[in-house]
Order: structure tokens, then sequence, then C-alpha cells
């Protein structure tokens, strides 16, 4: 299974994801492993969330639950994977209405420029996830 960013991007753009916000989260799917991109990529392709619990949490207690977007809960798990004191801290302080991205990317986008990367420049249209197979 795969996902290209025209695909990607054309899913968060029907939800009314901003431009920017689309950039950010591809990028975010991007640096995430193999298993977590594994999770994005079937949720794009089947709508089906990641039976793994991370942290004493799922995507899917995310999404009903807490009120988290399908694509922001995957992100959030993923990162309870990697720093879960972090991920905890930004999950219990920052509100589910704003995405990891929104709430935390300019910053991480400023950190990244000060190294000299460029951190948010757009994918190629037909730039994908990789090869996911389950």
């Amino acid at each position: 299974m795969k996902i290209t960013f025209r695909e990607f991007h054309q899913a968060l753009a029907q939800d009314g994801c901003p431009e920017e916000e689309i950039r950010r989260l591809y990028k975010a799917v991007k640096a995430m492993d193999k298993e977590s991109r594994g999770w994005v990529v079937r949720w794009f392709c089947t709508g089906e969330y990641p039976e793994r619990e991370v942290e004493k949490v799922t995507a899917e207690h995310l999404v009903n639950v807490c009120g988290y977007r399908p694509i922001n809960a995957l992100i959030l798990l993923d990162w309870l994977k990697t720093e879960p004191e972090a991920a905890k801290y930004f999950a219990m302080k920052i509100p589910v209405t704003l995405s990891p991205s929104e709430a935390i990317g300019p910053e991480v986008a400023r950190l990244l420029e000060r190294e000299g990367h460029e951190a948010w420049d757009a994918p190629e249209e037909h730039e994908d996830l990789g090869d996911i197979s389950e």
C-alpha cells in the first residue's frame, strides 16, 4: 500500500486543513518509523486504526474519546512511542482542536531553519510515504 503526497493533500484539503498544515503533517508522517507510517497509510486506505496500544492508549481512543482528528491521533501515538513524557505533557496542555504540528510546528520550523534545514518545503506531488506492506 502506498499513498502519495497528492492523495494525502487531497484528503486533508477536503477536510478543510490549511495548506501549510498539510505540508507539516506530511513531514511529520515522513519522519515516523515504518510501523507508524504503516498506521497512517492503512488509515488512509481502509479507515482502520491500529490495534496497538502505546502508553495505555490507542488511536481509536484518542479519536473517539479525546476528540483528536485521526491523523493527529496517529502522530500523537507515534510520539508516545518515542518520547512518552513529552507527548503526555503535550496531550494534557494543548487543546485537541490544535494539531501537534500546528501547536509546535512553527517552533520546530524555527529550530530547523537555525540549523540550516529547509523545514517545510512542499513535497513533490508523487512523493509517497514508502511501500508499507502488512
